[in-house]
């Protein structure tokens, strides 16, 4: 009842907010972005986006046609591995030293089970496809990146080995005393 009252005042207010004079819009944003297309980047592609209020910012991306194609399983990265920490690492470091690379899953179940972060640091014009790939971590630590340029991840997403450990308990309290 009180919802359907409210609804109705606010109706009114609308309704006639322009006879008193009232504003019926919210808070405007201000300070928008308005920036100008950045000057080219080899290896790099910018995507204009047009916002609201005539604003418009810039996203920096690979370029794909550019980057060379690396697989994943020429570091050892295997969906057969134990655990894929250190192989990735592997990779992670060619492509810090090659910007410009294009780094590509086959599409299955990658487990990482050290406790240990992925850091992927200084990497600059890289495109990481999973292709549908699930990356399973053992632990709650998964990736930390810092200062990169560019670095595109794509095409996987990132789940918890359910077989190692839970991530919560459900509890069912029964019979008990609220005396105690």
């Amino acid at each position: 009842m009180t919802q359907s009252l409210f609804s109705v005042l606010c109706a009114i207010f609308m309704l006639f907010s322009s006879v008193f004079g009232c504003s019926q819009g919210g808070i405007l944003p201000t300070g928008l972005p308005n920036e100008k297309e950045p000057s080219a980047v080899e290896g790099t592609v910018y995507t204009r986006v047009d916002g609201v209020q005539n604003s418009v910012f810039y996203i920096a991306e690979p370029d794909i046609a550019q980057c060379s194609t690396v697989s994943v399983s020429s570091f050892g990265i295997s969906e057969n591995s134990e655990d894929n920490y250190d192989a990735f690492r592997e990779a992670l470091a060619y492509c810090r030293e090659n910007p410009g690379t294009k780094l590509v899953f086959e599409k299955g179940d990658y487990y990482f089970r050290t406790a240990k972060n992925l850091s992927v640091e200084n990497i600059k014009n890289t495109v990481i496809d999973g292709n549908g790939s699930r990356f399973i971590f053992s632990h709650g630590n998964y990736f930390a990146i810092h200062n990169c340029f560019c670095v595109e991840f794509t095409g996987f997403s990132v789940d918890w080995n359910d077989e190692n450990g839970r991530l919560a308990s459900l509890v069912r309290v029964a019979n008990a005393d609220k005396n105690s």
